[in-house]
């Protein structure tokens, strides 16, 4: 699916990929490559049996930021995974995030917000203030996975056949993609709100 699937404008999702998943324990671990995922698929088997997973597939905004491992995602702390699809410019972000990029910087200012609410306002109120401080908000689609939730903020001013995620809850099984895949009951998520699955 991801060697097929290129953004709106005609990028393809080859700047690398990365893997995330949760432990018994419940803490996290990941596995993150510069290579296509299309092209690394023998690093499958690293992940072991979980039921909690998230996979990324990164076309870098901007040339400068290809081929720096740290940008690639997911990112993760001990207690929480996230993914990120979107661009926006003109952003005057709250001092002292940490970061280089966008992605980066999305999530530092969600860890800030987890410090004080529960995840799902924590996605909403990052909305709030990345509607507040960017000229040009294109698309801020998140993929949260903290404690025994997953949330998912789908917020996008144009381009909805690209950033339109989906959504599928079936058998105990709950996913979020950017695109629909297998033989899951996907359906469109509600544009700009924060989803709980």
């Amino acid at each position: 699916m991801v060697e097929r699937s290129c953004t709106f404008d005609g990028d393809r999702q080859g700047d690398g990929w990365g893997a995330a998943w949760q432990n018994a324990d419940g803490t996290w671990q990941r596995y993150r490559s510069l290579l296509p995922v299309w092209e690394d698929t023998a690093s499958f088997s690293r992940a072991p049996p979980t039921s909690r997973l998230a996979i990324h597939a990164r076309s870098a905004s901007f040339a400068e930021h290809i081929g720096n491992l740290e940008h690639n995602q997911p990112y993760i702390t001990t207690r929480a995974c996230f993914v990120f699809n979107g661009i926006f410019r003109g952003s005057r972000l709250p001092a002292g995030l940490e970061g280089e990029i966008g992605s980066q910087k999305v999530w530092s200012l969600i860890q800030r917000f987890l410090q004080s609410y529960p995840p799902e306002q924590a996605l909403e109120k990052t909305a709030r203030v990345l509607k507040q401080v960017t000229a040009d908000l294109q698309a801020v689609n998140v993929g949260l996975i903290s404690g025994d939730g997953l949330y998912a903020l789908n917020l996008f001013t144009r381009n909805p056949k690209y950033y339109r995620l989906h959504i599928a809850a079936e058998k105990g099984l709950s996913c979020i993609a950017s695109e629909h895949f297998g033989c899951l009951p996907f359906s469109p998520s509600r544009q700009g709100e924060v989803m709980v699955l």
